[in-house]
């Protein structure tokens, strides 16, 4: 199935964790990266953010939802180098002159969620990282076994230490928390520290200066999540985001984070520095299965009786059972009608809209287009079965076409070198070959090229391979069928756009048409004002530069104002204006300066309460998926579905019950072009006591419809049932009153705003988290 690069995963918002380290270290000036590692995916490893290349066998399972993005999983102990099972990451500690390393000082910071209690007390070793050979001086190492230990062995097998008490309760197994060892040999005496959640272990210390571990070439590797190349002494959890700086760390000055790398194209934008909380999975409600909602402003609903519109209230999910399919049931505190979609979760499987961004409705929502482990399906709103008789195993890259409401407009496959557009009518089940590319093109790329049509259903945009292996920027014209811009992006490097010194030529992340179909919306994976960074437009027939809306690369999506003109681009932007500690949701007006457009805030919110951002239902109108954390602190928009309209009002409508610990049950929620529904994906974690996600898979979860018009008389609630086995007979679930709907999604919003001007809002009380 189709994946995003980038814009697909939780790293979707860079998040800037900030830690104060406390301690007596002396003033230094500013650290310089030499290591960072996202360890998102064995390219994070291969081509590191900054330094040099490691290498690893870790497979495609072993990354799953991290802290930041995803991280790497470290779980399967070491048996025989002669067995592949084995995980390792490894970086040289010098190479060709380029050191990921300095041994005589630095800071070594990473994320880490343990998958057993540091207080258990049954001595494994559990190895985070070794530098040098595990066995054999010298070397360097973070450990754990019967408590945490930083340690340096030195040639003569002499030893300097920080341990943490015998069996310290310093976390619990599920718990994300950051530890950071410093070094500096020309200290004194402290010459080794040790932290966990910017507090340092003070349990039992040896750590004298004036030691020496040689050369970085001598010292061999870094070894990450393990302890020897062959996967001994596992981290037995996940680890996430390895920076190594040249410095032992200021207290005063907070650790760089992929923020702060100046080289890596990632956001640029600094938060306050705030010590991290320490956290855990995913959101867990704290009401009782039979308790409301608990409030600090009271909720205020819709005139229709559905959905919140007050932006301060906090509300707490009542825990609900995962319901049949097809049922409707309601989200009490809320008023909202949902229906689960499928239940392919039932049998190890998954389903769910194809990505926030895409439009998963037909443009009348009769019909909606999902993927799953049994690929891409169809299914009638109505009832919610499975549109027979259509072979979706040809489909590459589909999306409904805005102005013939039952056709999916898809590519041909790419087990052939012809690039052909087709059209599949879901009613009558043909599928017509509507057009060739030039020969010259041989290949379409399905991650960049996944958006929606122009709203007039003219044009489609994307990357093509050409037959000389080189990468198009494209826009083609459905209704003349011909070609509009073609830009090669080879042709940009160098001159018009300056290779990255880490990356080299920049492909873009997504390519996408603007709303009126008069622009080519160009997302580049690199932030600045230079060419080919953040977000550019283009001529639609020529391919000329226009301008540059945004300097980042956060996840967001387009839209057109409510007075169905001016276009715009909703992303969110690190630092509010009324809390720069917080982000804040914004928009930017298409197409841009040479610089960027100037942002118009809209709604402040914790970090993570914007994951994911979808535009592609009424004009003015957004859908937001929050995430939430699994702490006694509930905030508002926590592990929510909400509406956001370019006033910055809200309308809040549903909890996401999901764990997100996968790809595939990530909420990533979508609104039809009318505003009558919202789909997304859960695995209902916060009514199984589980998630959805084993050892080796990206997550189990079903696609879960809101009717957004469901009206002021929602279905009652029905008891809890068994689901059953298979996907069907689903249930019918009556619809609202579809014509009314632009009414409920832009009018109604009007209630929330009576003590907010110009889409500005007070500060409400809030914590830091992620995305």
């Amino acid at each position: 199935m189709p994946r995003r690069y980038r814009r697909s995963e939780p790293r979707k918002l860079t998040i800037p964790v900030l830690v104060l380290l406390a301690s007596a270290a002396p003033s230094l000036a500013s650290a310089a990266t030499l290591l960072h590692t996202t360890l998102d995916d064995a390219a994070s490893i291969t081509s590191p953010a900054t330094g040099s290349a490691g290498t690893t066998t870790l497979g495609a399972a072993d990354f799953v939802t991290g802290m930041q993005g995803f991280a790497a999983r470290f779980n399967r102990e070491g048996n025989d180098c002669g067995i592949p099972d084995y995980q390792t990451v490894h970086f040289p500690a010098e190479t060709g002159g380029n050191r990921n390393i300095e041994l005589d000082s630095g800071t070594l910071s990473l994320w880490y969620q343990p998958g057993y209690d540091s207080a258990a007390g049954d001595d494994t070793v559990h190895a985070l990282v070794v530098v040098g050979d595990y066995y054999n001086p010298p070397n360097m190492a973070i450990r754990e076994s019967d408590r945490l230990s930083f340690t340096i062995t030195l040639p003569d097998w002499s030893t300097r230490w920080v341990n943490a008490p015998y069996h310290a309760a310093l976390w619990q197994a599920g718990e994300w928390v950051q530890i950071t060892a410093a070094w500096d040999a020309a200290q004194p005496s402290g010459s080794l520290r040790l932290y966990v959640n910017g507090v340092e272990v003070t349990g039992d210390t040896s750590s004298a200066g004036g030691w020496s571990l040689g050369t970085e070439t001598a010292i061999g590797a870094i070894a990450v999540g393990s302890g020897t190349t062959c996967g001994d002494f596992v981290a037995d959890g996940l680890i996430d985001e390895l920076i190594i700086t040249d410095q032992a760390e200021n207290p005063a000055t907070p650790l760089p984070t992929a923020t702060t790398t100046p080289t890596l194209p990632a956001a640029t934008a600094t938060a306050s520095a705030t010590p991290s909380p320490s956290v855990t999975g995913d959101a867990t409600p704290t009401s009782t299965p039979d308790s409301g909602p608990t409030n600090t402003a009271t909720p205020t609903s819709t005139p229709e009786g559905t959905g919140i519109t007050d932006p301060d209230a906090i509300v707490t999910p009542v825990l609900l059972p995962r319901q049949a399919v097809g049922a409707p049931f309601v989200d009490p505190p809320f008023g909202t009608t949902l229906r689960r979609v499928s239940n392919r979760s039932d049998s190890g499987g998954y389903e769910t809209a194809i990505y926030s961004q895409l439009q998963a409705f037909s443009s009348d929502s009769a019909y909606v287009l999902l993927t799953g482990d049994a690929g891409y399906a169809v299914r009638r709103v109505e009832d919610l079965s499975i549109v027979g008789g259509l072979d979706t195993t040809l489909w590459n890259v589909p999306r409904w076409h805005p102005a013939q409401p039952h056709v999916i407009v898809h590519f041909d496959r790419n087990d052939d070198t012809d690039v052909e557009v087709l059209y599949t009518n879901v009613d009558t089940q043909v599928e017509t070959t509507q057009f060739a590319l030039p020969a010259i093109y041989e290949h379409i790329q399905g991650n960049p090229s996944f958006d929606a049509l122009s709203h007039d259903g003219r044009w489609v945009g994307g990357v093509l391979t050409r037959n000389d292996s080189q990468s198009v920027i494209f826009s083609f014209d459905l209704q003349a069928g011909q070609l509009g811009a073609e830009i090669a992006i080879a042709d940009l490097y160098p001159g018009t756009c300056a290779p990255d010194p880490d990356w080299g030529n920049l492909e873009p992340d997504w390519v996408g048409v603007a709303p009126l179909g008069n622009l080519i919306v160009v997302q580049w994976p690199r932030d600045g004002t230079s060419r080919c960074s953040g977000l550019e437009t283009f001529d639609m027939s020529t391919g000329a530069f226009v301008g540059r809306v945004y300097e980042g690369h956060q996840h967001g999506d387009l839209l057109l104002d409510s007075d169905g003109v001016t276009q715009l681009f909703m992303t969110t932007e690190l630092s509010s204006p009324e809390d720069p500690g917080r982000p804040a949701l914004a928009v930017r007006e298409l197409p841009g300066t040479s610089t960027v457009s100037p942002p118009r805030f809209l709604l402040t919110v914790d970090w993570g309460h914007s994951e994911h951002i979808s535009c592609q239902g009424p004009d003015g109108v957004c859908l937001i998926t929050s995430s939430g954390w699994d702490d006694s602190v509930w905030t508002p928009f926590e592990n929510e579905i909400f509406l956001l309209n370019t006033r910055g009002e809200v309308r809040r409508l549903a909890h996401n019950r999901s764990s997100s610990c996968g790809y595939w049950v990530q909420p990533r929620a979508t609104l039809s072009r009318d505003g009558s529904y919202a789909i997304f994906a859960s695995d209902w974690s916060l009514g199984t006591g589980q998630d959805g996600c084993a050892e080796d898979e990206l997550g189990r979860g079903d696609p879960y419809i809101i009717e957004v018009d469901s009206g002021s008389s929602p279905t009652p609630l029905p008891t809890a049932t068994a689901t059953p086995t298979v996907d069907g007979p689903p249930v019918p679930a009556p619809r609202g009153g579809g014509q009314t709907v632009l009414l409920v999604v832009l009018g109604a919003l009007l209630v929330a705003a009576a003590h907010r001007s110009s889409g500005e809002r007070a500060a409400t009380r809030r914590r830091w988290g992620r995305a």
